[in-house]
C-alpha cells in the first residue's frame, strides 16, 4: 500500500535530517569542514543572513513597527554610552583636579631644627644673637622665635642665652649682649655668625683665629639700636 504524500514528505524529511549528520560526522573524524547548509524554507543559517531573510519575509506594517521599536533602542544605547563616558571622563578630571586643590607646597626639613619648611628658608644663612637673661631684661625680644637656644652661665650665676636663627625672621631681637669663648663652641657647627657688642678678649681672638663671620655692634652700628623705654 502507498504511503500517503504527508507520510512520505515526513519519511523523506527524516531521511534527508539522517544524512546530514551522517555527513556531519564524516567531516569532523576527517577534520574537514562541515558543508554550508540552509535552513527552513531555504534561509542560510548564519545570524546576519537569517536576520535578513526573516526581516524580508515581514509585511509592509511590520517591518515599519520593527523600526519605530529598533530606533529609540539604538538611540537609547548610544545615549548610554555616550552617558558613561562622560561620566568616566568627568570623574578622572575632578579627580585631577582635587588631587592638585590638595597638593602641598614642596617643603625640606629646616638645617637647623628639621622642622619642615619653604626651601627658600631652609638656604638662609644661620645667625646667632648673644642675649641676656637678666630679670630687667625680661621678656626678650624675639626669643620665641628662635630656632635653638643654648644657655650658659655668663656672670654672677646668671645665665646668658645664645639664640640661633633661620627661617624666622622677628622685627627685633634683644637685648644683646658680649659674648663668651663657650658660645662659639655652641655656635660653630651650625656655621652661623654671630651677634654681639663686645665680648671677652678671648672670645674676640677666637673670632678671628676660626674664621667665624662676626656682627659685632662695634664694626656693625647700622643694624643695632638702643630701645630707652626697656
Amino acid at each position: 500500500m502507498a504511503d500517503s504524500p504527508s507520510t512520505s514528505s515526513e519519511h523523506e524529511e527524516e531521511i534527508i535530517d539522517m544524512s546530514e549528520v551522517i555527513e556531519d560526522a564524516k567531516a569532523d573524524i576527517l577534520h574537514e569542514p562541515k558543508p554550508k547548509r540552509k535552513g527552513v524554507l531555504g534561509a542560510p543559517k548564519r545570524s546576519w543572513d537569517w536576520l535578513r531573510f526573516k526581516h524580508s519575509n515581514l509585511s509592509k506594517k511590520q517591518k515599519i513597527i520593527l523600526w519605530i521599536i529598533m530606533v529609540p533602542v539604538v538611540a537609547l544605547g548610544i545615549f548610554g554610552i555616550y552617558s558613561t563616558y562622560n561620566h568616566f571622563k568627568d570623574g578622572s578630571s575632578n579627580e585631577s583636579s582635587t588631587s592638585n586643590k590638595e597638593e602641598k607646597p614642596k617643603t625640606v626639613a629646616s638645617p637647623l631644627t628639621g622642622i619642615q619648611v619653604v626651601p627658600e628658608a631652609a638656604m638662609r644663612p644661620v645667625t646667632g644673637v648673644m642675649l641676656e637673661n637678666s630679670p630687667d631684661s625680661r621678656p626678650q625680644s624675639g626669643l620665641k622665635d628662635a630656632g635653638v637656644v643654648f644657655e650658659a652661665i655668663a656672670e654672677g650665676g646668671i645665665t646668658r642665652f645664645l639664640a640661633l636663627y633661620q627661617d624666622a625672621q622677628p622685627d627685633y631681637i634683644g637685648p644683646v649682649r658680649s659674648v663668651r669663648p663657650y658660645y662659639l663652641d655652641f655656635l660653630m657647627p651650625f656655621d652661623a655668625s654671630i651677634a654681639h657688642i663686645g665680648g671677652a678678649p678671648q672670645a674676640l681672638q677666637d673670632i678671628k683665629t676660626f674664621g667665624i663671620k662676626d656682627l659685632d655692634q662695634f664694626f656693625n652700628s647700622g643694624g643695632y639700636s638702643r630701645v630707652s623705654t626697656r
